[in-house]
This record gives structure tokens, sequence and C-alpha cells, in this order.
């Protein structure tokens, strides 16, 4: 089989920070996070990028290819961010709590990137016992 493609964490993040600036032009910031920014991508990997609004109707969720690079995005506000992050704890299942809490920041706002990342990686660390107990369960099914 041939060696397949995948982008590096550097050009994840640069094609990132470009669908940031192009596509939320009114977003506060933005986290790019999942495998290919830790370095553990694939060929089917895709860049996760949660996008942070002072204010949106709806959260909502969006899949699309730029380039080669298929792009995970979802987008909040503060509000619906809460929502999605209390049903995903409650699940055990702390998705894009986790994402939020090791992304890199793409921002026009890094002040308030940071906040919300510190109030997102508390969260995690005091749930994260049950959350990797979850897991281990989950996986042994």
């Amino acid at each position: 089989m041939a060696d397949c493609y995948y982008p590096s964490p550097a050009e994840a993040l640069a094609t990132a920070k470009s669908v940031f600036r192009a596509r939320y032009e009114a977003a506060s910031f933005a986290y790019v996070a999942g495998s290919i920014m830790r370095g553990e991508g694939t060929y089917l990997s895709d860049i996760d990028l949660v996008v942070i609004y002072d204010h949106l109707e709806a959260a909502y969720r969006e899949s699309f290819v730029v380039g080669d690079m298929p792009i995970e995005a979802f987008v909040h506000d503060r509000e619906t961010l809460a929502w999605f992050v209390k049903d995903d704890v409650s699940r055990g299942r702390p998705s894009i709590l986790n994402m939020i809490a090791e992304g890199q920041i793409i921002d026009r706002e890094h002040d308030r990137a940071v906040a919300l990342r510190r109030e997102m990686s508390d969260l995690f660390g005091k749930g994260a016992a049950s959350f990797i107990v979850l897991r281990f369960e989950c996986a042994a099914l």
C-alpha cells in the first residue's frame, strides 16, 4: 500500500488559522485540536476546530475540506458551549472540553481564550479519573 499523506501539526495549524480568518471573521477565538495537532495523525485524521463567538442563535457543527485537509468545526458561543460541555461531562465523554483544554489557540481575544481554556482544564482535571474509568469500561465491552 502506498504511503498516504497527512498534515504535520504545523501545516494543520496554518490551515486552521487561514480558515478561522476567512470563514469565521466575527468569531472571537478558536482552538485547534485532535490527533494531528498531537503529532498522532493518520491519513484518516481531520483537523478539529472549536470556534467561539460572543453570540450565536444556535451552535452548529460543519465538516468541509480545505486543500486535502478535512476539517470538523464545532461552532459555539459561551452559552451553547456550556450546554454541550455539561452534556459531554454527564455522559463521561468530555470531547469538546478536551479539545479546548489541549488545543492550540487561534485568537483575536487571547486573554478570553486563555481564561476559557483554564476553566475547561480545571473542569477536566476534576473529572479526569471518572472519564478514564468510563473509557476503560467502554473499551472492555
